[in-house]
């Protein structure tokens, strides 16, 4: 059957189903206080299989897109929660379906208050929506009967906005249904043949480039032809996505319940461990659902130009990228931002020495030692004898940082460097000169 079949057959059973109610799938009512303001004849043509909105997180002025919208029900439900602020836009092939719709939207706008819904003619493999608009895409036993699921969900992912959701309540199928079985119009229409397995519909939306999928809800529906139906519910995200990893400096802490967890990049998470990650790793886990788990703070001492990641993606931790032998992630010090080892042979700035990060076989933190890793005390300032006369020339081999002069009080003591004329230097008695050469300092 050729998809123009397919969508013929659902425009002529929908078109029908739209002047009187027919009982088509398995819909899921949602509570009175939800739908006292949509008319009773628009919710006798309930033919969805989920309440997408209801574990939505809807907020107010947010603009969501109905896929799939019928005469309005899940819209008008949206409308509510949104408020006259937001923006709700129902998308619906079927004539029949759209002006059912405008005729019960007048009613629902003089009941409500105010009037938040559009709905427009097009096809959900060809959304009239703008790019990057929308904050919340629903969809109520719709993304079954098209035949290009996968063009569906790259239409969905360009229309979210940056962290963005998308919330699908579909049927799935606990086999993958028979060639022969889908080329039956009638069952295609009704939501069986065209529903496929979760573990196929899971990968279609990750290939689609959605993550953060979280199962909502699920329902047994009926057993036809040797097949099991169910309804699935499914939540979403349009977050960052890029093969490049840039340091900038950031650490995550998941915070459980898990002892550990990996995200869909192979970062791996252990409980309460400081993990550095990318900067697109830390933008990710500060978007919701992440947020809820994690912890990110910004240590700009980490921050490195290496953009390697381990086997496991920016988030591997030393120890297991080590024992796969792959490189280290720089080595540092999170719990202690004054003293980071730097990702590189040469002393740390307080002159200390600081671990390779090149080397595995190394002990401590990181490939750090514990005396790496340590703070070296800094001497209290002290007074100091003389400073340079005001009046002597400054340079190498001048009397400038040599001639003696009243001893400094404590109070002007520095361990910057001093101008020449004024101030003591605070571990000897001899002043340096900003001008001069390296501030004049020895």
């Amino acid at each position: 059957m050729k998809t123009a079949d397919k969508e013929q057959a659902v425009k002529s059973l929908y078109g029908d189903a739209a002047n009187r109610a027919a009982g088509l799938c398995c819909p899921q009512s949602y509570k009175k206080d939800l739908t006292a303001h949509i008319p009773e004849e628009a919710l006798e043509r309930n033919y969805g299989c989920g309440s997408p909105l209801l574990k939505a997180g809807v907020k107010e002025n947010e603009v969501i897109v109905d896929l799939g919208s019928g005469v309005g029900i899940d819209s008008f439900v949206a409308a509510k929660m949104v408020g006259p602020k937001g923006k709700v836009i129902g998308v619906d092939m079927t004539d029949d379906m759209l002006e059912q719709a405008n005729q019960f939207k007048q009613r629902v706008s003089d009941n409500i208050g105010f009037d938040v819904v559009e709905f427009r003619k097009g096809y959900i493999e060809d959304l009239p929506i703008e790019d990057n608009s929308v904050d919340l895409v629903i969809s109520n036993c719709v993304l079954n009967l098209s035949d290009s699921k996968e063009k569906v969900l790259k239409e969905i992912h360009r229309v979210l906005k940056p962290g963005g959701r998308m919330i699908i309540s579909d049927i799935v199928v606990d086999r993958e249904v028979e060639p022969e079985d889908k080329e039956n119009e009638q069952l295609w229409a009704e939501c069986y043949t065209g529903a496929i397995p979760v573990g196929e519909l899971v990968n279609t939306y990750q290939e689609a480039g959605f993550l953060a999928l979280t199962q909502i809800d699920e329902s047994a529906w009926k057993e036809l032809n040797g097949y099991t139906f169910g309804s699935l519910t499914i939540c979403a995200y349009k977050l960052p996505v890029t093969k490049e990893r840039n340091y900038g400096g950031h650490i995550a802490v998941y915070m459980g319940p898990y002892a550990s967890v990996a995200d869909e990049d192979g970062n791996q998470f252990k409980r309460f461990d400081a993990t550095e990650v990318c900067d697109e790793t830390a933008i990710k886990l500060r978007l919701s659902p992440y947020d809820e788990s994690f912890q990110v703070m910004d240590i700009p001492e980490l921050a490195r130009a290496d953009n390697s990641c381990g086997s496991g993606g920016c988030g591997t931790s030393a120890e297991s990228t080590a024992e796969s032998g792959q490189r280290e992630a720089p080595c540092c010090n999170p719990q202690d931002k004054a003293a980071p080892c730097c990702d590189n042979n040469e002393p740390k700035a307080d002159g200390s020495p600081c671990c390779d990060p090149m080397a595995i076989e190394q002990s401590g933190d990181c490939g750090c030692t514990a005396e790496q890793l340590a703070v070296p005390e800094k001497k209290q300032p002290e007074a100091s004898s003389g400073c340079c006369d005001s009046s002597s020339s400054c340079g190498t081999g001048s009397s400038c940082g040599t001639a003696t002069v009243a001893a400094a009080t404590t109070e002007s003591a520095t361990d910057e460097c001093c101008p020449c004329d004024t101030e003591a230097k605070s571990t000897g008695g001899e002043c340096c000169d900003t001008g001069c050469g390296e501030c004049g300092c020895q």
